[in-house]
């Protein structure tokens, strides 16, 4: 658990020290529609709960790993074999030395 003494952590330093993140990318993360970081209000004192914050990087981590399944099976097939380019480009430099000595 990355919260060890207490089952909760008070102020956007605390959080952002246990998560090992910016104020910054805490409060932004917190504010985002798709999933938020589970933050709440207790009059003017942000908290973040250690349970809820263990369900939540539970799911990034499982929704980071959905994303990334389909790319990896994604194969991508050459259009010109490596021939026709070598003489492509062989007929390209030598059309080029061929008007240099000209």
């Amino acid at each position: 658990m990355l919260m060890h003494h207490r089952a909760y952590v008070e102020t956007w330093t605390g959080i952002a020290a246990a998560l090992g993140r910016s104020e910054r990318w805490c409060r932004y993360t917190a504010l985002r529609a798709a999933d938020p970081l589970p933050v709440f209000k207790v009059g003017s004192i942000v908290r973040l709960n250690a349970s809820d914050l263990e369900a939540w990087l539970i799911r990034q981590r499982d929704a980071g790993l959905v994303r990334a399944a389909p790319a990896a099976e994604v194969r991508v097939e050459p259009t010109l074999d490596t021939d026709t380019i070598r003489r492509e480009s062989d007929a390209d430099v030598a059309a080029v030395f061929t008007e240099e000595t000209r």
